[in-house]
């Protein structure tokens, strides 16, 4: 199932999304920001484009080991990415439907529409 959560068809639109809107919202509000939010966004943005290269790089011939390997890193950086909490609400609030997050910035399953 996280092999599916994880895949480009679900994970790359979204998060592509945000990625390309990135920049111009740091523009807009990285003066406004703490020291430390600010790296946090930075520290996101930097895993998210490590996320969509891995995603990009998937291909029709790939072998059950490219598959594997590819799940893992993402997994991996997903994991990363958790540890940063959530992305701004102005980048994440109009993408409709998704995970929903607690308090702490973690997916909460348990009220996932997906599953």
């Amino acid at each position: 199932m996280m092999q599916s959560l994880l895949s480009k068809d679900v994970l790359y639109p979204s998060l592509k999304d945000i990625l390309n809107k990135y920049p111009a919202w740091m523009e807009a509000n990285g003066g406004s920001l703490s020291s430390a939010d600010r790296q946090r966004y930075e520290k996101q943005q930097e895993l998210m484009t490590e996320v969509c290269a891995a995603l990009e790089k998937e291909s029709d011939g790939d072998t059950k080991s490219d598959k594997k390997a590819r799940f893992e890193n993402v997994l991996t950086l997903m994991q990363k990415l958790q540890d940063y909490g959530q992305p701004p609400t102005d980048l994440v609030g109009d993408l409709g439907p998704s995970i929903p997050f607690d308090a702490q910035g973690n997916p909460n399953l348990n009220q996932c529409s997906l599953m």
